[in-house]
């Protein structure tokens, strides 16, 4: 009776461990591409996959204000079979910013290290149509130190077999400016806008006066890459700038406005 219990132990044993490691649950935190961590594409985790996607997060603004909540929606694209996630919230200091609160399908938990949160898949899920998404919610917070709110996500493109071989990871990031003013103070720039959000050497802007601004231009990266302190009837000169995705911060006094353009 013993050998035959012993054998269907082992046989449990073999089963569960099989369905954990062919549909992640949970995995474990600090595993996003923000500074100082990795994803789960490493040594011991999942490896050896080639499958080819993106992961994208939508619902949050260009600006984020403070006290307010917002809904994200983490989408997966790729040749892949099954997926999962897991995304942070950081500073620039890199400390936890804001709360992060989870949807149908994910959890949060605290990094042992980091004290960040993170948002993760409860299961695996299988991609339909080369797609798979989640919806959750993060919560700015009152203030920060700086002006930049870092999203780091990873998302694994599994194959649904062999275990955690034959899969890899795709990561993304996205950087927001953080508005500590008032909205009122936000109704003073209003007149004031790029006259074009797609340029190819030179800023022109679009006001209703003539007001002495400072113009900043940050990277996709959040890295500050030209600044000028001009007129609104002047341009600016961004010829020396690869292309691709800006952001523009205008500000006069305490006031400011934020704006995306294309430089080609």
């Amino acid at each position: 009776m013993s050998k035959i219990y012993f054998g269907f132990l082992s046989v449990l044993l073999y089963v569960l461990s099989a369905s954990v490691s062919m549909e992640p649950r949970n995995p474990e935190t600090q595993v996003t591409g923000a500074p100082g961590e990795t994803t789960c594409e490493k040594s011991g985790c999942h490896s050896g996959g080639k499958f080819i996607g993106t992961v994208t997060i939508s619902g949050i603004p260009d600006t984020v204000v403070p006290n307010t909540k917002y809904t994200i929606t983490l989408t997966h694209k790729s040749n892949a079979k099954v997926t999962g996630f897991e995304l942070t919230c950081i500073d620039p200091l890199n400390k936890k910013c804001g709360t992060l609160t989870a949807g149908t399908g994910s959890n949060v938990a605290t990094g042992a290290t980091t004290g960040c949160q993170y948002v993760r898949q409860s299961n695996s899920k299988s991609l339909v149509d080369s797609t798979a998404s989640w919806d959750f919610s993060w919560t700015s917070p009152a203030t920060i130190t700086g002006d930049t709110v870092s999203f780091y996500f990873t998302s694994l493109a599994g194959s649904g077999a062999n275990g955690e071989k034959g899969d890899n990871a795709l990561k993304n990031v996205r950087k927001v400016f953080f508005n500590k003013l008032t909205a009122t103070r936000e109704i003073e720039l209003e007149g004031l806008e790029l006259l074009s959000s797609l340029v190819t050497s030179e800023l022109a802007f679009r006001s209703e006066q003539n007001m002495r601004v400072g113009v900043s231009v940050f990277n996709e990266s959040g890295l500050l890459v030209a600044y000028e302190y001009l007129n609104t009837n002047q341009r600016m000169q961004i010829g020396q700038l690869p292309t691709g995705v800006y952001h523009v911060l205008i500000e006069k006094d305490n006031a400011r406005v934020v704006r995306r353009l294309m430089k080609i």
